[in-house]
């Protein structure tokens, strides 16, 4: 990834590798890393060619994608799931309209909806919907909105919460400045999980409280626990999700 291009391995390379870990390692679970693996369809069709011609039985994996791509793939959802895909990050970004305008997402909440339908229909397992906490859109009121209108998604759904980061380069990152809510320029701590902008009524610390708050109900309530648990006992997801709390 260099500025705004970006250079993929050839899906038969990725199958390869996977592969090759499979048989050699004997490995069970792995993420594959892409910045949105259903952005480019003929790419995505190659690779379910590829990881097809494999034998990977018993091999589950992760990835990342964007809602309004998963919609334009959806009727590859199955097929992904047929060789192991079982977790998936949707960098859903915010269910309020004014905040995905701020941030130029081109997408809207019921994109975000469709998005999640579509995955869990398809059969993926685990859903990650990342939505953002602390954007300068973000009122009091509206960050009160939040878990009300992640409701909306149901139980299968697993809420994420990584605070706003405007990163130099980034189209937000000229506004921030003009009004002056970026509160550290310490860019060690640009990592999505540490607030280092304030809104215009709430400060970096009271945005990281926030995104904390959110969390917390959320991953304890019944609903959640027994829509995950026979997967997530399986792949070390309770593990992973819950051992912050008792560290």
């Amino acid at each position: 990834l260099w500025q705004r291009t970006m250079r993929y391995f050839p899906e038969e390379r990725v199958a390869d590798e996977v592969s090759f870990a499979v048989r050699r390692y004997g490995l069970k679970n792995g993420v594959l890393l892409s910045n949105d693996i259903f952005a480019d369809r003929g790419r995505l069709e190659t690779f379910i060619e590829e990881m097809g011609r494999r034998d990977l039985r018993g091999f589950e994996w992760f990835t990342f994608t964007r809602a309004d791509s998963v919609i334009e793939q959806a009727d590859l959802v199955p097929e992904l799931v047929r060789l192991g895909l079982n977790f998936v990050s949707v960098g859903v970004e915010s269910m309020d309209q004014d905040t995905l305008d701020y941030l130029k997402k081109e997408t809207t909440p019921d994109v975000n909806l469709r998005a999640h339908r579509a995955l869990h229909e398809g059969g993926v397992s685990v859903i990650m919907l990342c939505h953002i906490v602390g954007a300068p859109t973000h009122t009091r009121e509206k960050l009160k909105q939040i878990a009300p209108q992640f409701r909306r998604f149901g139980p299968h759904a697993f809420l994420a919460t990584p605070t706003f980061v405007p990163y130099p380069g980034t189209k937000v990152y000229p506004d921030v400045v003009r009004r002056d809510l970026i509160e550290s320029f310490d860019y060690s701590r640009y990592e999505l999980g540490d607030a280092v902008c304030r809104t215009e009524e709430c400060s970096a610390e009271e945005v990281d409280r926030q995104s904390g708050k959110l969390i917390v109900p959320h991953v304890f309530d019944p609903r959640f626990i027994l829509a995950h648990w026979r997967t997530g006992t399986r792949t070390g997801f309770w593990f992973g999700l819950l051992g912050p709390f008792f560290v």
